[in-house]
């Protein structure tokens, strides 16, 4: 249990955590399109990061 703490703390200390709460219905949609063994903040994250990446390229 300390290693996963320690592991954690690592990550966590150059990115931001963030938690979201999903209404029903966007569950409902997101299901429809991410795989069935991926997590909701896996899924999340991904999404935003290409948000982001494609953000920092319009911009250049």
């Amino acid at each position: 249990m300390t290693y996963h703490l320690e592991l954690s703390a690592k990550y966590n200390e150059n990115n931001t955590v963030v938690t979201v709460v999903l209404k029903p219905w966007v569950v409902e949609e997101v299901n429809k399109i991410k795989a069935p063994s991926e997590s909701y903040g896996g899924w999340v994250r991904k999404q935003i990061e290409a948000w982001a990446e494609k953000q920092r390229l319009d911009a250049e």
